[in-house]
């Protein structure tokens, strides 16, 4: 079996963790999946500079509040389905998806 490096991280908000550069050192790592939660983000309010340089397929679930809750999935292979883990009402912070390759 091939090696897979996974990073997950509760950032408490994409956007500042971004514009600080505290991701910085996450993508030096050159995992296969990052897997950022509470970015209390969606995709629309994106640093789009940011996305197109990440080097990384990308895929936002967000949250009902831009309080809390959303999820940020960046892959470096692009998965054949992407999906809720929940149905929406079930998941209404946007905290699980499912990744299918």
């Amino acid at each position: 079996m091939s090696e897979l490096k996974i990073i997950s991280w509760n950032v408490n908000g994409i956007r500042t963790r971004i514009k600080n550069k505290d991701v910085n050192p996450i993508l030096e790592k050159e995992a296969d999946i990052l897997i950022f939660q509470e970015t209390k983000t969606d995709y629309e309010k994106m640093d789009k500079k940011f996305l197109d340089k990440c080097g990384y397929e990308y895929y936002f679930l967000k949250g009902e509040s831009a309080r809390t809750g959303g999820l940020a999935t960046f892959t470096k292979e692009k998965p054949s389905i992407v999906r809720r883990f929940f149905k929406e009402s079930a998941d209404a912070l946007g905290r699980a998806s499912i990744l299918n390759y």
